[in-house]
């Protein structure tokens, strides 16, 4: 809303901004995602294999 007043070199500028701020904003989205779904899938396969350990050995 009112970017037409400015002229189109604000606008362009603007898109320009806005364009990097989403692409920052959804790339870090998405490697926060990303990194949080391998590292939830570690952790837990750790205690998995944790659990199992404990499961299976003698424990006096």
């Amino acid at each position: 809303m009112g970017f037409g007043a400015h002229g189109k070199s604000y606008d362009g500028r603007t898109n320009r901004y806005m364009a990097k701020f989403y692409g920052c904003f959804f790339g870090g989205v998405f490697v926060g995602l990303t990194v949080d779904y391998w590292l939830g899938g570690a952790i837990s396969a750790y205690g998995l294999y944790n659990a199992i350990v404990y499961i299976f050995t003698d424990r006096d």
